[in-house]
């Protein structure tokens, strides 16, 4: 037993020691912050998310380390050991699979833009949902929360900090209103 214990905690170590090595030179843009930037003028052409950001997914209870990689189009949270994975367009999730869920349990969303109707599926549950414009809250410096009002649902949140990082992802990605957060694993111990 006290080896089990032992194997998992080193297990779990090397497990986030390979994840930080892999992000090592990752840049992530994230188009809200680009529109921000300019309707203000400030700051560089694109957010580059540092190379250590590893972010905390909660859903369903469940907590994973995930790490963000750029692709064509959207960018893509992973955990290699937990098969966690999210899929962020920049402005919404289009796709968590993983936590606990089976392979017909992936959650997609499909959406023509940012706003509008939304379909939200979940294996063969389906809802639909008419979203509005995503409207930014400015606080101090580049910080502030961009939120977007979806019928019947709270709020889909995308919070960025002081420097305009995006620190905190909150939207809702399943039929039944579950919600996912993605939260920059340093901006938690703050």
């Amino acid at each position: 037993m006290k080896q089990m214990k032992e194997w998992k905690r080193r297990h779990a170590s090397y497990s986030f020691a390979v994840i930080i090595l892999a992000v090592a030179g990752c840049s992530v843009t994230f188009p809200q912050v680009d529109t921000l930037r300019s309707q203000f003028g400030s700051g560089p052409a694109a957010l580059t998310v540092p190379q250590d950001a590893i972010w905390l997914a909660s859903f369903k209870g469940e907590g994973q380390l995930l790490a963000a990689y750029q692709r064509e189009g959207f960018i893509l949270f992973a955990n290699a050991d937990s098969n966690g994975r999210v899929e962020f367009d920049g402005w919404l999730i289009r796709n968590v699979s993983g936590f606990a869920l089976d392979e017909s349990d992936a959650m997609v969303i499909a959406s023509d833009g940012n706003a509008g109707p939304r379909a939200i599926a979940r294996g063969i549950t389906a809802t639909t949902m008419d979203c509005r414009n995503w409207l930014w809250t400015p606080d101090e410096g580049l910080s502030g929360a961009w939120q977007q009002s979806c019928d019947g649902f709270e709020p889909n949140m995308i919070m960025l900090n002081e420097e305009g990082a995006i620190a905190v992802i909150d939207q809702v990605v399943a039929p039944s209103g579950e919600r996912l957060k993605l939260q920059r694993y340093d901006s938690i111990n703050r």
